[in-house]
């Protein structure tokens, strides 16, 4: 796969990838406050 040229182009294997990351960020943020 080669450079996205909008990044809307995204694949819903990308989206959910990119979901689970922002996730456990912020699991791991919100943890780190407490």
């Amino acid at each position: 796969s080669g450079p996205k040229s909008r990044a809307g182009e995204f694949t819903p294997e990308e989206l959910d990838a990119m979901r689970k990351r922002a996730k456990a960020h912020a699991a791991k943020v919100k943890a780190s406050k407490l």
